[in-house]
């Protein structure tokens, strides 16, 4: 087999839809293993194919938790890109290491994927869907735990038994509201509930009146859903035009074009991938993945089907257009990265910051007008890898941003000067900052690894003043008091939590998300720890 050639392409798409023929796999062994070129083409091919696979929207059943010796649960849409992943990542582990492909480990016609051996548990990331560095649990074929071991430690390895989210929130930016799913009885804060017992009916949180949930019978919310909450915490968009006034109940629509894209014989594909309000709550951030149809260089296609991300800008709730812009396009970034794009507002709302890729690593932060889409400002230097949390301060003089790499950037947004880089822990996955309101100090907090970590940076210093290695379990939101004294942290885990029973089967549990608050001056003088 050649590379660059059809045959090239066509068995890399088998092997990614588990149709691939044993000849086609011993044939495609030998191009991988003989040229460092058609790896990296083939590495390129399969996060596309993947990327492309999760834009697809089905009807789902949510899974419920089955605990026998033939364990067995369906995947989201938002998964299946994972799942093809990992099987085509073992595929390239397996030729570069001279082994054969087994064809029990290809995927099944009902789109699971089967292993021989023990199979896996696994956490994913609660935004991208991809693995933490974290704790995986083994469980025999007889549904028995077994041994424990790091993501890392387990590569290559993977099986059925990959469990689809089934919990989404959404937290208000400056009111201590939470939304998400759940049953028909109320929920306390911080609980645990069994996997099974997943709802998709809408509850909400006002902690600073009460833990539990307020349960709005009559009211879906599906984890499938995209949605976003009004920083007051009182109006509840989803991406397919319905809005929800939280206080009195009353109902409305805005038209934002459509969720998603119809395609043929009824399938869609999704259009609308993250809404975002601007901190005046005047206005909402959608971003697009729109359809691009190119001629294909495929002797028997006539178009090939990508897609390219756009943001539009709209007035809420007249649906009005106020401008649109490029985005960048997640099917560039690692599948890790390919989660919400990091968006920042200035107060007003009449400032939009995002990330930019520049080739195949590290991203340009571009400053625009949130009014007409031009460029303001290139911020330098750009990055060493990508975006993982953007902020403006109150004011909108200053600029942070994390970079996966590990580092803190600070930028004098009226010189475009870079103030301060502060050095911190690497994190691949879920982070978020937020400048207290007298801009003195940035709060952080990343999730790196199996230690998650808040920290809080002397913004005049440019250096950390305090970090805390269990800050309330995972990543969270953070919400300042307008005094800049303390600041909450809610930890939206949307993790699974396994225990035994009293017959010792194993249980899994979703976790609700915890609302902590943090003194200021705790931190700094070690106090809180």
């Amino acid at each position: 087999m050649n590379f660059p050639s059809t045959e090239f392409e066509d068995a890399v798409a088998a092997v990614c839809q588990g149709t691939e023929c044993e000849a086609d796999v011993a044939e495609l062994h030998g191009t991988l293993r003989a040229g460092e070129a058609a790896r990296d083409d083939y590495l390129w091919q399969v996060e596309l194919h993947a990327y492309l696979t999760s834009r697809v929207v089905r009807p789902t059943t949510r899974p419920a938790l089955v605990v026998n010796e033939r364990l067995r649960l369906p995947l989201v849409h938002r998964l299946t890109s994972v799942k093809w992943l990992l099987a085509a990542a073992v595929v390239l582990i397996a030729f570069i290491g001279g082994l054969s492909w087994p064809r029990s480990n290809a995927p099944k016609p009902d789109k699971n994927i089967v292993a021989n051996g023990p199979r896996l548990l696994v956490q994913f990331d609660d935004k991208s869907g991809v693995m933490h560095e974290a704790e995986v649990r083994a469980i025999d074929t007889k549904g028995n735990a077994g041994t424990t071991e790091t993501a890392g430690e387990s590569a290559g390895r993977f099986g059925e038994g990959f469990i689809a989210e089934n919990l989404r929130f959404a937290v208000a930016a400056d009111a201590p509201i939470i939304v998400g799913n759940g049953g028909q009885e109320p929920i306390e804060l911080g609980a645990e509930v069994p996997y099974a017992n997943a709802g998709a009916t809408l509850h909400v949180w006002d902690w600073s009146e009460s833990q539990q949930s307020r349960v709005m019978k009559n009211i879906p919310l599906c984890p499938d859903d995209v949605f976003c909450l009004s920083p007051d915490g009182t109006s509840l968009v989803w991406a397919k035009g319905d809005i929800l006034n939280l206080t009195n109940g009353e109902r409305s629509t805005i038209d934002l074009g459509g969720e998603t894209h119809v395609a043929h014989r009824g399938g869609t594909l999704r259009r609308i991938e993250h809404l975002q309000f601007t901190p005046d709550g005047r206005r909402l951030a959608l971003l697009l993945s729109n359809l691009v149809l190119t001629k294909s260089s495929h002797p028997l296609r006539r178009q090939d089907l990508t897609t390219s991300q756009t943001f539009q800008i709209v007035e809420f709730p007249a649906g009005t257009l106020v401008c649109e812009f490029p985005a960048d396009n997640t099917a560039d970034l690692p599948l890790a990265f390919s989660a919400d794009l990091p968006l920042a507002f200035s107060a007003d709302g009449t400032r939009a910051v995002s990330q930019y890729l520049q080739g195949k690593s590290g991203s340009q932060i571009v400053e625009r007008s949130a009014l007409t889409g031009d460029v303001r400002r290139e911020y330098q230097p750009r990055l060493g890898e990508f975006a993982r949390a953007i902020g403006l301060s109150a004011d909108g003089t200053l600029l942070a941003v994390y970079d996966s790499a590990g580092h803190a950037l600070l930028w004098d947004t009226l010189t475009g000067k870079l103030k301060h880089k502060v050095r911190l822990p690497v994190d691949k996955s879920l982070s978020r900052l937020r400048f207290s309101p007298d801009g003195k100090l940035l709060a952080l907090t990343l999730f790196s690894g199996v230690s998650p970590k808040l920290i809080v940076i002397d913004v005049l210093a440019g250096a950390v003043a305090a970090t805390e290695s269990d800050a309330a379990g995972e990543s969270g939101y953070i919400h300042w008091s307008a005094d800049s004294q303390s600041f909450e942290l809610i930890c939206d885990k949307r993790g699974l939590h396994v225990e035994e029973d009293k017959a010792g089967a194993e249980v899994l549990y979703n976790q609700y998300p915890t609302v902590r608050t943090w003194k200021v001056a705790d931190i700094l003088s070690g106090r809180s720890k």
